[in-house]
């Protein structure tokens, strides 16, 4: 199965209930998907012509030979069928599901689907703002999209609109990032969370801010005047690191020599830091070798 749509789901805190519980909850979950299928498969058997691969506590649901509009679809009749189950069973039945819409390759092992299209969903699935997201919002799903099925989706579309209400959704940017610092781009309904992460978009993540603030402490501190240094004796060069893999000299240095630190530091961007400063004195009063660490993105050094 090739370049197919995928619709995940998981069950939000399906294994912090007991053994029962899971039980009543996946057989309710069961029958709603299978109901939210009738659109466009009124009669016979779903599942036997449509495959799904359970996970215990969710499934993914395999569009073989469906659109990207199918798939969507169907995944909004899930929601609805959820929203008026949730409110007839009250808060001892609640279902509540986070769910992504990928596209990807399907291969069936023996009674096993494989697909990287699965990672691809679980990563999206385990992202935090998106799982909190479904805590701020009053729908009993969260729905993602990866960057691929929506451009897909999109095309769809353009070549037979079949939902003409589904087009007037929102749909919001976001970016997933993974373990190995690679970014995910994605979609979810409605105006997503508070700071999405998008390309292009001007936005300090908390490490940065912290970031940030020290080095105003350290330029704060080292610019004090108690740390001036004799101009007779000391002048300082700023060395500035152009990689491993630059083309001549590593460390070149900045054209013109510093009386004192708080001018080193004017000549920086605004993003170095000052890690360390060491002085050492002669007492022979000769010229000192003073040496900082400055961070600004490359590594910068004071000699």
């Amino acid at each position: 199965m090739h370049h197919i749509p995928i619709l995940s789901i998981d069950v939000q805190g399906f294994t912090t209930h007991p053994l029962e519980m899971q039980r009543t909850l996946l057989l309710r979950l069961q029958g709603m998907a299978t109901d939210a299928a009738r659109f466009f498969m009124p009669y016979g058997t779903v599942w036997a012509k449509w495959p799904r691969h359970g996970t215990g506590d969710g499934y993914y649901f395999i569009f073989d030979a469906l659109s990207p509009q199918i798939a969507l679809r169907y995944a909004l009749n899930l929601d609805a069928a959820l929203a008026a189950h949730n409110a007839q069973h009250g808060a001892d039945l609640t279902i509540r599901l986070y769910a992504v819409l990928v596209l990807g390759d399907v291969e069936r092992v023996d009674d096993q689907y494989l697909s990287m299209a699965f990672s691809d969903a679980a990563r999206f699935l385990s992202h935090e703002p998106l799982k909190r997201y479904l805590d701020q919002q009053p729908q009993p799903m969260v729905l993602a999209m990866s960057s691929l099925f929506h451009t897909e989706w999109q095309a769809d579309i353009q070549r037979q609109n079949l939902f003409p209400e589904t087009t007037d959704l929102q749909w919001t940017p976001f970016i997933c990032r993974d373990k190995h610092d690679k970014d995910h781009p994605g979609y979810v309904r409605g105006p997503g969370w508070e700071r999405t992460p998008v390309p292009g978009a001007d936005v300090v993540p908390p490490e940065a801010a912290a970031y940030h603030g020290y080095y105003q402490r350290c330029q704060d501190t080292w610019s004090n005047a108690r740390y001036a240094l004799d101009t007779r004796f000391v002048h300082l060069t700023l060395l500035l690191d152009q990689g491993e893999e630059a083309q001549g000299p590593r460390w070149q240095p900045v054209r013109g020599t510093f009386h004192d630190l708080a001018e080193v530091l004017a000549a920086v961007p605004d993003q170095a830091v000052v890690e360390t400063l060491n002085l050492r004195y002669f007492e022979e009063r000769k010229p000192m070798r003073n040496q900082a660490v400055i961070l600004p993105g490359k590594l910068a050094n004071l000699s």
